[in-house]
């Protein structure tokens, strides 16, 4: 049997699709959190705040992405087009399929330990705002974004790094997860 949320091989609703819908019923009357939990991770009200904060700030138009989930649905709904690469095929497939995310977003799977061509994808380019999140150390992720971020890197999850809040060549500011090229 088939997930009828996410396609994975497990029973009609698997554990992860239904631990997003367990955390929609449990946060949406008191905004503890955004409706989804991912693993041990998540998205509060401040997260989506500080996103929709920095789209102003810097009036940013597309994000380099690394972890599809929530973060990738509030770029969407904030008009930013996002590149978004995961290590999970299906829940890559799934979120590609999904509106508005398919109208604003290129969904890129890549496996665990490797990381997407980029210099293939998209020769030359550069991103002013690299977005690392995801529930596990993203450390070659972290790498990437220092190399493909022409201004800033936010950095979700830092506790799970080992770059925690230290990224050599950049400056932390406004908070605790960004940060900007010296």
């Amino acid at each position: 049997m088939k997930c009828t949320i996410c396609g994975k091989e497990e029973k009609e609703i698997c554990g992860w699709c239904q631990n997003r819908i367990d955390e929609f019923i449990r946060s949406n009357g008191n905004h503890s959190c955004i409706n989804i939990t991912w693993g041990c991770g998540r998205i509060t009200w401040n997260d989506a705040y500080a996103m929709r904060d920095l789209v102003k700030k810097y009036d940013l138009k597309e994000v380099l992405e690394f972890g599809t989930g929530l973060s990738t649905e509030i770029w969407a709904i904030l008009g930013v087009r996002v590149v978004s690469c995961d290590t999970l095929e299906n829940h890559s497939k799934l979120f590609s399929e999904l509106d508005p995310i398919k109208n604003y977003a290129d969904i890129i799977y890549y496996e665990s330990g490797t990381l997407p061509y980029f210099e293939k994808l998209y020769p030359g380019k550069k991103w002013e705002l690299v977005f690392v999140d995801g529930g596990q150390g993203r450390d070659l992720e972290t790498e990437v974004a220092m190399k493909l971020s022409s201004k800033l890197i936010y950095l979700h999850d830092p506790g799970l790094s080992k770059y925690k809040l230290e990224l050599p060549g950049w400056k932390q500011i406004g908070g605790t997860y960004l940060f900007e090229k010296i």
